[in-house]
């Protein structure tokens, strides 16, 4: 398995600046976090910054494993402005070599005014429309196991992406999440998403469930939350996994966790430790 970390847990560096701390620590790879305030705004980047950041990239030594956009709307409304801007992460990509776009698996709750099956629908047909464009560019899309959507579970998740129907689409596995939801176990989650797999995040989480949504997920290091990361990695080694693992470590949603240069560090050095 290849090592990457995600700009996730760099709030405070630009793009350039976490590229050189990841290869410092020795990550791989970086995926990035496309949005306004992130390192990556693919609204407004253009040929110029996109130059530069082919240069860093080679200054570096990191490749770019994925980018993570936050457009998810392929239901309401807004689904049009919605697959405009996926459209576009696609475009960037494809500029910058980078092989993967994490894209939701729609919304839940149900949109007011829609049904469970057209929530499903609308949202397979989002994606398949946004994967068509990909796959000109030899581009994967990556439908991630998430909370607020429809893709929670690694059943429905899988689901999904066979609704979806195209070889491009496959699966960006994130167990803390199914975890935290009590759904499938380590083997049985692994197992199903097996023939879609394309890319995995971890972090670890102190879980409460009996506390409220807001304070039953305590972001923590590697090895020192709850989620069974020991039974994942096994549970990939068995089936064969080898594409990348990505620290998605939560320092932009949590503050308080170690600054990226020792947290993510450590973190590397557990993952490292399992799976030698």
């Amino acid at each position: 398995m290849k090592m990457a970390g995600h700009t996730m847990g760099t709030p405070d560096l630009d793009l350039r600046g976490a590229m050189r701390l990841f290869s410092k620590i020795g990550y791989q790879g970086i995926e990035i976090r496309c949005a306004k305030d992130g390192q990556l705004d693919t609204t407004t980047a253009d040929d110029a910054f996109l130059k530069l950041v082919r240069e860093w990239r080679k200054e570096t030594g990191i490749e770019i494993t994925c980018l993570t956009s936050y457009f998810k709307d392929f239901v309401t409304e807004r689904r049009e402005a919605e697959l405009a801007g996926l459209k576009q992460v696609v475009e960037i990509a494809a500029k910058l070599e980078v092989p993967m776009i994490r894209v939701y698996g729609g919304l839940d709750p149900v949109p007011e005014g829609y049904t469970l099956e057209q929530d499903w629908q609308r949202t397979a047909s989002g994606i398949r429309e946004i994967g068509i464009l990909a796959k000109k560019h030899s581009i994967e899309i990556c439908v991630e196991t998430h909370n607020g959507s429809l893709t929670l579970s690694a059943a429905d998740t899988v689901k999904m992406v066979e609704m979806v129907e195209m070889d491009n689409v496959g699966i960006l596995f994130d167990y803390a999440w199914i975890y935290w939801a009590k759904m499938e176990s380590p083997a049985e989650a692994v197992k199903l998403c097996a023939p879609y797999l394309r890319y995995v995040h971890y972090k670890d989480w102190l879980i409460d469930w009996d506390k409220g949504d807001t304070e039953q997920r305590q972001a923590r290091l590697m090895g020192e939350g709850s989620v069974p990361w020991p039974e994942v990695f096994a549970a990939l080694r068995e089936v064969g996994y080898d594409g990348w693992i990505t620290d998605e470590y939560e320092k932009y949603w949590h503050p308080a966790l170690p600054e990226p240069a020792d947290g993510m560090a450590r973190n590397l050095a557990y993952v490292q430790s399992l799976l030698d």
